[in-house]
């Protein structure tokens, strides 16, 4: 935040709120991805990363540190918004189960080693590219991220962990979207592993 232009007392307060945005949309996440769905979260979330780190982008290239500030604030509550809970509640459920411990294992693995990789290039990055072109590459992937979630990713709410697996080995979220609708009682009734 020093990098901004606020002073150290300042940075701290931005910094402490940030971190405040981060709780609060964490607790807001976990009352309502059961309530709303997993895929409409994590397409609020991607949606909310790639507006904040477009806001980044046009905070660095029109000199607005205010606008830094907010950007960082909506960046923290985005990604804990959808992101940062859910990574290891769809993990878990998409994966079938003599695959799930291996799978997540991998995927933590994986997750972790990119953002270290993202962490240590970041100054690097920020140097060669600068911050406004770097901002707007990060919302780009956002972007990309929606649409992928968008084409690929089914709604697991209210699934079962065997109908989950169903759903991809049906063709996955395409086929799920794409189904005819049934109601309810009928869905329930008509389970999604029969042949």
């Amino acid at each position: 935040m020093v990098n901004v232009g606020l002073n150290d007392f300042d940075a701290l307060l931005a910094t402490m709120g940030a971190g405040g945005c981060k709780v609060v949309f964490l607790l807001i996440a976990s009352q309502l991805f059961d309530r709303v769905g997993r895929r409409p979260m994590l397409l609020l979330s991607a949606f909310g990363l790639a507006a904040s780190f477009g806001t980044m982008s046009v905070s660095y290239s029109m000199g607005l540190d205010w606008l830094s500030v907010a950007g960082v604030c909506g960046i923290m509550g985005a990604f804990s918004l959808g992101f940062s809970p859910l990574v290891y509640v769809i993990g878990t459920e998409v994966f079938p189960n003599r695959l799930r411990a291996r799978a997540m294992s991998l995927a933590l693995f994986t997750t972790r080693i990119l953002a270290g990789v993202v962490s240590i290039s970041f100054l690097s990055l920020g140097r060669a590219m600068g911050p406004t072109l770097l901002w707007a590459c990060f919302s780009l992937i956002a972007v990309a991220a929606m649409v992928f979630i968008f084409f690929s990713v089914p709604e697991t709410m209210g699934l079962e962990l065997e109908e989950v697996a169903a759903v991809f080995s049906r063709g996955g979220a395409r086929w799920y979207y794409e189904r005819p609708s049934r109601g309810i009682a009928e869905q329930r009734s008509q389970p999604l592993l029969s042949a």
